[in-house]
């Protein structure tokens, strides 16, 4: 299965590749109040609202950079980005790889790629189920899912 690699500051990371919208320049952000504290702001992102979040805040990585891209990412209903400070490349990894569950519950395991360790993200569970539910959770809604819609 085909994955795209980014890092989040000396640390490699990976999403499956078919949960990867698109990966674009930062954009100018618009702040929000009464957001979860990871969320850094919205976008127009092709006429449609995109929330951006600081994936760092998000999993307890130290760290004050935000990164010059974004990661588009969308998974059953939701749709939202993420910065990230490099995009390391498409990994092919087969099941086989996988070295250990990660201790954080969003991050899923680790695989050991030739003699590096990349941790491998569950892209819909990244969001805490509890920001998804009630009305803070349609910031994180895709708009062009028809359930959504």
């Amino acid at each position: 299965m085909q994955h795209i690699g980014f890092k989040l500051n000396d640390k490699e990371y990976t999403i499956p590749i078919l949960k990867v919208r698109e990966v674009i320049k930062s954009p100018t952000l618009t702040k929000l109040p009464l957001v979860p504290h990871y969320v850094e702001g919205v976008t127009n992102l092709k006429g449609r609202v995109l929330a951006v979040v600081n994936l760092k805040k998000l999993v307890g990585l130290e760290g004050k950079s935000l990164g010059d891209n974004i990661m588009v990412v969308g998974s059953d209903h939701i749709r939202f980005g993420f910065f990230v400070d490099s995009i390391t490349g498409i990994l092919n990894i087969d099941e086989s790889q996988f070295f250990s569950p990660s201790q954080i519950k969003q991050l899923g395991c680790s695989i050991q790629i030739s003699n590096r360790y990349v941790t491998m993200l569950d892209a819909k569970s990244l969001i805490p189920a509890e920001d998804l539910d009630g009305s803070g959770g349609k910031l994180f809604l895709d708009p062009d899912d028809p359930v959504n819609g």
